[in-house]
């Protein structure tokens, strides 16, 4: 079996772009610009702003600054997160290949790049996404959440025909992740740590959970999220 070769990044350009692109955003019961600005409070000042090449303008230059001062820190983060992967990787592919029965893995970058915010977003194409530097406990729950989103999205698209299914693709990777993460194998990969999903997703997980102890199969499990959702 061909593993992808995960590798970790810096990337401010990013953060900028994130930063602009998330701070007004509401996603299944998760605000991401409250989550931005916790950190970053100065952001606010955005909102007061006149037009898009000011803010931009403003964000740009917020971010040089706080780079400035904390990239040391994130270089230090960078290796830690490096090692974290390492001690898990093995285990973590084995349990995989166990419940996606030795499918393979798609082709991608397999990047992580580390992020100043607390969104740790995904980019779908090229198997990319952030790790929110300032949390080191939750390194390996956020590795873990976004490999799990590459391969299962993948097999989803792969498997499954069904046009209803296929419309709910992000809320079923969602639900799958946290189902999955919270089961004695995964938690054993990310302790301490427990994968809490989307508010508005928790009572959909809460039967879904149910479900996937019944099968342990992923097909059957899939096949079963429109039933649910009915009930």
């Amino acid at each position: 079996m061909n593993y992808p070769k995960v590798k970790f990044k810096i990337n401010k350009e990013l953060d900028k772009k994130t930063a602009w692109q998330f701070l007004n955003v509401k996603e299944a019961g998760i605000d991401f610009g409250k989550s931005i600005l916790a950190v970053h409070p100065e952001l606010s000042k955005i909102n007061t702003l006149k037009n898009k090449k000011e803010k931009i303008k403003y964000i740009n230059k917020y971010f040089d600054g706080y780079y400035k001062k904390y990239g040391k820190m994130l270089a230090n983060d960078l290796i830690i997160v490096e090692k974290e992967w390492c001690l898990i990787k093995n285990e973590f592919f084995e349990v995989v290949d166990q419940i996606f029965y030795d499918y393979p893995w798609p082709k991608g970058r397999y990047i992580g790049y580390m992020s100043t915010l607390n969104c740790n977003v995904v980019f779908w194409k090229n198997k990319e996404w952030q790790v929110f530097a300032w949390l080191p406990d939750k390194y390996r729950e956020i590795i873990v959440h976004e490999m799990l989103h590459f391969i299962f999205v993948d097999y989803f698209f792969k498997k499954i025909k069904n046009k209803k299914l296929r419309e709910q693709w992000w809320t079923i990777a969602e639900v799958f992740n946290t189902v999955i993460i919270n089961t004695p194998a995964f938690k054993k990969l990310i302790k301490p740590g427990k994968e809490l999903g989307y508010p508005e997703h928790r009572i959909l997980a809460a039967k879904m959970k149910k479900e996937w102890k019944k099968t342990k199969n992923i097909d059957q499990w899939i096949k079963k999220f429109s039933i649910v959702v009915k009930e």
